[in-house]
């Protein structure tokens, strides 16, 4: 593949790359002795990373590693069963920063018991690690899974799951499906702004998707996002 098209970049899809060690630094070790000039990107979790892993995947080429974070509220993590904590989850993002690896995160919103304060925790957590890049997507029961199993009494009835996406809401959750969707939006906002340093406006479309879904963060979020001068 290098030396027939002679990519750029690489974006290695296993769902979890580094989750055998050994592995993870074999396939690394035989791209620097192969002479591979070749910079990539794979997908993590957490608790599977390491010093030594991170600097093995970096002499290797890899300049990006995407992690399942998903939140920032310890209990929203337990009832993930994620195995991590938000202090291991501040941990690993230190080492990736200290190895000069771009830390691409994935959160979800939504997830069942999910609280105002639990949110507040996912927007502190971001903010403190500082991702490179971020995706937020609405918790999505796929069925024949745990989750699903655990809000198939609330999945609505015309989901069409061929044209289903997760950042659609499909069930009834705590806050009205636009609260979510004005989240969602509103989180990237966010990160944008503090992270890229870009000062572009909220969409009035999301402002307005707040003010119809009048839940609590539909003041509460415009105050400290929209208007709020440490933000500029």
């Amino acid at each position: 593949i290098v030396s027939d098209f002679k990519p750029d970049r690489f974006r290695i899809l296993d769902d979890v790359f580094t989750l055998e060690k050994d592995r993870t630094i074999g396939i690394a070790r035989e791209i620097r002795r192969r002479n591979l000039s070749i910079e990539f990107e794979c997908l993590s979790r957490i608790d599977c990373l390491d010093d030594e892993m991170l600097s093995e995947l970096k002499a290797s080429g890899c300049y990006r590693i995407w992690c399942g974070v998903e939140s920032g509220s310890e209990k929203v993590l337990q009832a993930m069963r994620k195995n991590v904590s938000v202090d291991k989850i501040k941990e690993v993002a230190r080492l990736i920063h200290k190895h000069e690896i771009e830390m691409a995160c994935f959160f979800l919103a939504g997830y069942p018991g999910e609280s105002r304060e639990d949110i507040t925790a996912s927007l502190q957590l971001i903010d403190e690690i500082k991702p490179d890049d971020l995706s937020v997507s609405i918790a999505y029961p796929i069925p024949g899974t745990e989750f699903y199993d655990q809000v198939e009494h609330l999945v609505k009835r015309d989901v069409g799951w061929k044209h289903s996406s997760q950042y659609k809401p499909i069930y009834k959750r705590k806050y009205p499906d636009l609260y979510y969707k004005f989240l969602r939006t509103l989180i990237l906002r966010n990160w944008d702004r503090k992270i890229r340093l870009k000062t572009a406006p909220i969409p009035v479309k999301c402002l307005n998707a707040a003010q119809e879904a009048g839940a609590w963060l539909g003041c509460q979020v415009i105050s400290r996002f929209g208007g709020n001068r440490e933000l500029e």
